[in-house]
C-alpha cells in the first residue's frame, strides 16, 4: 500500500492529523470480518478519524450504511 505522510494539515483553520489503523475489523456481534485491515485518514480528532475509517471500510467492502462495524484496534496519530 502506498502511503503519503504529512506532518500537519491545515484545512479551514483547523489543525488536522493523520491517523493510521492496522488491526482487525469486527461486526456488531463481535465476529471478525477482516483479520488485518490497514488504512489512513486525515481528521481533527480520533473520534472523527474512527468514523471516517468505518465509513471507508463499509464502502470498500460493499456493506450497507446501517451495518454495525467496530474497529477494536488502536489508532496511531502521526
Amino acid at each position: 500500500m502506498h502511503r503519503v505522510y504529512y506532518e500537519e494539515v491545515y484545512i479551514m483553520d483547523e489543525r488536522k492529523h493523520i491517523f493510521t489503523y492496522s488491526s482487525s475489523v469486527t461486526d456488531g456481534f463481535g465476529r471478525e470480518i477482516a483479520h488485518r485491515w490497514e488504512a489512513d485518514t486525515i481528521a481533527v480528532s480520533e473520534k472523527k478519524a474512527r468514523s471516517n475509517l468505518i465509513y471507508r471500510f463499509k464502502k470498500e467492502h460493499g456493506l450497507a450504511n446501517t451495518a454495525k462495524i467496530i474497529l477494536p484496534g488502536k489508532l496511531y496519530k502521526t
